[in-house]
């Protein structure tokens, strides 16, 4: 309900993966309102029993406590229509009732099926969570290949299964759990057979955009997809986030910085967003701002702290603060290379500049035999003050 709500221009709804962190919680409707900053909820349940569903669901002005509208929908899982358009009938309800204007083609989107198989389209459900959060290491996008790839068999002709496959390689590929050579190939494979089935979809375009952007560095082709995203799906936080990145790169600061605020209030607790905001931030020199962005998360989510350690290592650097990246840039490389040797010991000895280059010529001596990111050789190079190994 809530992607299809998405698809509405004229209305600004939190992401899934913010919202979902108040599941089975106890905080009053208005306190999550506060802490989201949003006018209304939606709230409601699933009750499956065989093939029959009973989807409850109400709207709730979050200042008032006031129900605006409630409706319950009866379905019959053997027709699988059925399910997509209780879905649809649902966001278009509260479109209504919160008078927001519907154009023909976000209708369109709305009404559009993904798929046929439902056992497809939970695979790919599956899929979307492990990639959202990613975890240290490759765990979690090897698990969500798996569910992608199933979703894949289910429906050969199912675009959004392909989009996840080129997607957790994209990941596996700026995230170092992949080589270039290795990654770059899925990546295309997937895109050209999900642009053979589909190019309406905005997860299409925005792995289109990011391809081009993060791999190509192609970036007005990035910049073109990017558009088409926001034109399909207003409401997309990654894609607001990712393209505030491009902006910075392209020197448009202030148009960044609108995208950027926008990715974080349509989905406030998505690492991703967290993440990109980050990097405007440090390409800014807001340091401080960047520290504190990533120590806050951190109290909210534990779990994806590896991945703002690189944020707040390079803040801490610029800001000459060595011991602090020290620490931090030490907890990510033994996370991104957990199976290597490390020389971090030798931080007494050595101290910090002495000790990132070691670290950089062992991992560079073991990349031999085992694939090691060269933007990560070049960081701690360039932080030793070794140009020309950084070059």
């Amino acid at each position: 309900i809530l992607d299809r709500l998405f698809k509405i221009g004229d209305l600004k709804v939190i992401s899934r993966t913010s919202s979902m962190h108040y599941k089975n919680t106890d905080k009053p409707i208005k306190e999550i309102a506060r802490e989201l900053k949003v006018a209304n909820i939606i709230e409601g349940s699933v009750r499956r029993a065989g093939n029959m569903v009973r989807i409850a669901v109400q709207l709730i002005d979050a200042g008032t406590d006031a129900h605006l509208w409630s409706e319950i929908y009866n379905g019959d899982l053997s027709d699988l229509s059925r399910i997509f358009s209780i879905q649809s009938d649902v966001a278009q309800a509260v479109a209504r009732e919160l008078k927001a204007v519907i154009v023909p083609e976000e209708k369109r989107l709305i009404e559009k099926i993904p798929t046929k198989d439902m056992t497809a389209y939970d695979e790919y459900l599956k899929g979307k969570f492990y990639v959202i959060n990613v975890s240290p290491g490759d765990i979690n996008m090897n698990t969500a290949m798996k569910y992608f790839e199933r979703a894949k068999e289910r429906d050969p002709e199912f675009p959004l299964a392909y989009a996840g496959i080129a997607q957790v390689w994209l990941i596996r590929q700026q995230m170092g759990f992949a080589s270039p050579d290795e990654a770059g190939p899925k990546i295309a494979e997937a895109i050209e057979r999900v642009l053979e089935l589909d190019i309406q979809l905005a997860e299409v375009h925005y792995i289109l955009a990011c391809n081009n952007f993060l791999v190509k560095w192609n970036w007005e082709a990035a910049e073109t997809d990017y558009k088409k995203v926001l034109e399909i799906n207003p409401n997309h936080p990654e894609a607001h986030g990712v393209y505030s990145h491009l902006l910075i790169i392209l020197g448009r600061v202030e148009e960044a910085m609108v995208h950027a605020e926008l990715s974080i209030k349509l989905d406030p607790l998505n690492l991703w967003t967290i993440m990109w905001y980050c990097s405007d931030l440090l390409c800014l020199h807001r340091y401080d701002e960047c520290i504190s962005l990533c120590r806050e998360f951190y109290e909210k989510d534990q779990t994806a702290y590896w991945m703002l350690l690189i944020g707040m290592y390079i803040s801490h650097h610029m800001k000459k603060e060595y011991d602090e990246a020290f620490e931090g840039l030490k907890t990510v490389m033994c996370i991104q290379y957990k199976d290597y040797d490390h020389v971090f010991d030798q931080y007494e000895k050595l101290g910090y500049t002495g000790t990132l280059n070691l670290e950089a010529d062992t991992l560079m001596a073991q990349s031999k035999t085992k694939y090691v990111s060269q933007s990560d050789l070049a960081i701690m190079y360039s932080f030793a003050g070794n140009k020309k190994r950084a070059l």
